[in-house]
């Protein structure tokens, strides 16, 4: 006799890899179809999904749009903070 075995994680367990009556082998039987049943019903889900995930193209124009506004961002901060200390020095020489 073989160790228990879990089919599939879904709760189908195996105790027996032969022989058996025609009763033994339809209880099988179902239980292989029940984990079919259960496995379509995961692929209907994941063909579900697979429209609306990124493509390589995706990932890329995204990765392009981020390090643009990089950029941009770190030449607004450069530009605000010159800006800024011109101001500073330009109110502290006029204040002395």
């Amino acid at each position: 006799m073989l160790p228990t075995i879990d089919c599939l994680g879904s709760g189908s367990v195996v105790t027996d890899a032969g022989g058996g009556d025609m009763d033994d082998v339809l209880r099988r039987l179902a239980a292989v179809e029940s984990d079919i049943s259960g496995m379509k019903a995961d692929i209907s889900a994941i063909k579900a999904v697979i429209p609306h995930l990124a493509t390589k193209a995706d990932v890329s124009d995204a990765k392009a749009l981020i390090s643009d506004a990089r950029t941009s961002i770190i030449q607004w901060v450069v530009g605000t903070t010159i800006a800024a200390a011109g101001l500073a020095f330009a109110i502290a020489k006029f204040v002395h």
